[in-house]
């Protein structure tokens, strides 16, 4: 077979494996008609370059879902969270990858969080009162009454809020409401910067720069936690005002950079969970 033939090939093959994700139809087709009982190696290799897992595909989700009543909703939170494990071990684009991974969390989220709204308010004003009412800098508009209208970023704040309430009224979230909005924050700004190019090198640099900094200006640094004490640094207001000046603008940037190259795949899946679990509860005291 010559050059020309093995490229029409690959990209035929290549037009398949791109309608085979939004088909699952074809994937069953496919193993239907290429799967045999012993499994042989050749098959293996078709299923890993068509980024097919069988173990996945058939899988019950990693994540409880059953409390979503709504037919279309929760059938695409399934298939969201299984094409996010197939990044997750590398079966869909031959690696493992956290940006798509990453992509796919964020699609289950922000539609957990459009349902749940929807289920706990009898319309978009009420719902529009409950993010307020947790979240007072929101910023919403009645130019588009719809709960998908809401800025993201406005709506998992006000949501995390109520599910896991803080000790006090406009205190910090819970423990585990904090580690939620982290790691689901983070989540949104891996979506939002996924085209940039070069990034993790500019991560890694940003990271040295800004630690070199802090040592330099001789505040108290905790090297474990590669980030500084504060305990110590709130006990010295020259300091407070050092942080305040040089670092404070940086802060956020500096530890999503920290969290986006740990690469933290169980971390995430783990805040959805926790995500989903406060939400089953909510849902069953109104019902």
């Amino acid at each position: 077979m010559d050059e020309k033939n093995r490229k029409e090939i690959l990209n035929y093959i290549d037009k398949i494996e791109q309608y085979a994700k939004a088909n699952p139809w074809l994937m069953d087709e496919l193993r239907r008609r290429f799967r045999d009982n012993t499994k042989t190696g050749s098959i293996i290799n078709i299923e890993k370059y068509l980024g097919l897992d069988y173990n996945i595909d058939s899988a019950n989700s990693n994540i409880d879902y059953s409390f979503v009543s709504d037919t279309i909703t929760l059938e695409q939170l399934i298939s969201d969270n299984r094409e996010m494990m197939r990044y997750r071990y590398g079966v869909r684009s031959h690696k493992i990858d956290f940006d798509e991974f990453c992509r796919f969390a964020h699609l289950q989220v922000e539609s957990l969080v459009n349902y749940y709204y929807k289920v706990t308010c009898d319309d978009f004003i009420s719902a529009k009162n409950k993010i307020l009412e947790n979240n007072q800098n929101a910023k919403i508009s009645d130019e588009y009454p719809q709960i998908e209208s809401v800025a993201f970023a406005y709506k998992i704040k006000a949501c995390i809020t109520e599910l896991f309430p803080p000790m006090q009224k406009g205190g910090w979230f819970s423990k585990d409401g904090q580690f939620v909005f982290d790691n689901l924050s983070h989540v949104k700004d891996v979506r939002n910067t996924q085209s940039h190019r070069g990034k993790q090198n500019n991560y890694r640099i940003f990271i040295v720069n800004y630690q070199k900094k802090a040592k330099e200006f001789g505040l108290p640094w905790n090297e474990q936690r590669q980030n500084f004490d504060w305990k110590l640094l709130m006990q010295n207001k020259q300091q407070q005002e050092i942080y305040d000046l040089n670092f404070k603008t940086e802060q956020t940037q500096y530890v999503f950079c920290l969290w986006y190259l740990n690469k933290p795949f169980d971390d995430v899946i783990k805040a959805i969970n926790q995500l989903t679990q406060k939400m089953n509860l909510f849902i069953k005291e109104i019902r």
